[in-house]
């Protein structure tokens, strides 16, 4: 008879012993860990010195700051690895950079010459942002944020406009030209074969973004204060918002979620 009484009680503290138990495994467990967050793409545009960042791919409302002066060319990139691209600008060579998306103090170096392109791009796959420019159909780049050498090679002609992406989701950015309305890039680093498509009209002006946080980036033209994009490198819907003016250089940033 005292067995069987005793028999519920012991299941039931056997039961919440198993119930600690797992608890406490869940507890001391390591974490699974976290994929990649993506990056969201938002728009900006430089005018004479001043930046006009908005928080979304549509209409509405944006933040302005003074960073540069007119004529400069300006780049946006994550200089230091924390997910977010703040402003540059390349003024006859010399680059100025700045961590945060606010006027202040920037930190510069040398790196091109006058009359050079400047680009933007993670081409070692590190996390980090670093300089390029491209001069009459070469390019050099470097792997770090300050002066010092770097690697070069031929892609692109005289005239082309030079944009950079991630075009096949690997992690790397590599380049890119425009030129009327004709795109070609490569997926490499280096000189050799490229993919064509065409996209936008002669005269817009390129850029180049993962609007759909699908891991690769596609193109974008702005033009007369219209951005027009589409979320692939071959036929597809194209989007468009108005943001900016005529006149006005559009960059594109972003900030992992």
């Amino acid at each position: 008879m005292m067995i069987r009484s005793l028999q519920p009680r012991l299941l039931g503290r056997l039961a919440l012993v198993g119930a600690l138990v797992l608890v406490i495994a869940a507890m001391v467990a390591p974490p699974a860990s976290a994929a990649p967050s993506p990056a969201s793409e938002r728009p900006a545009v430089f005018r004479d010195g001043t930046w006009f960042l908005r928080p979304a791919l549509s209409t509405g409302p944006s933040s302005s700051f003074r960073f540069g002066l007119a004529g400069d060319r300006p780049v946006m990139g994550d200089w230091n690895g924390d997910g977010l691209d703040t402003v540059g600008v390349f003024r006859d060579g010399v680059w100025f950079q700045r961590n945060a998306n606010s006027s202040g103090p920037s930190s510069s170096f040398g790196f091109g010459l006058p009359g050079d392109l400047p680009v933007a791009g993670d081409w070692n796959g590190d996390g980090i942002d670093t300089p390029g420019v491209f001069r009459d159909g070469v390019w050099f780049l470097r792997n770090a944020n300050s002066t010092g050498p770097s690697f070069s090679f031929g892609f692109g002609l005289p005239g082309d406009l030079p944009v950079v992406a991630d075009w096949n989701g690997d992690g790397i950015d590599t380049p890119g030209v425009v030129r009327g309305a004709d795109w070609f890039f490569r997926n490499a680093n280096s000189t050799g074969p490229s993919s064509t498509f065409r996209f936008g009209l002669p005269g817009d002006l390129p850029v180049t973004g993962d609007w759909d946080l699908d891991g690769d980036d596609s193109p974008g033209v702005f033009r007369d204060g219209v951005w027009f994009y589409r979320n692939g490198l071959g036929p597809s819907v194209v989007h468009s918002f108005g943001f900016g003016l005529a006149g006005d250089l559009p960059v594109v940033w972003s900030l992992s979620l």
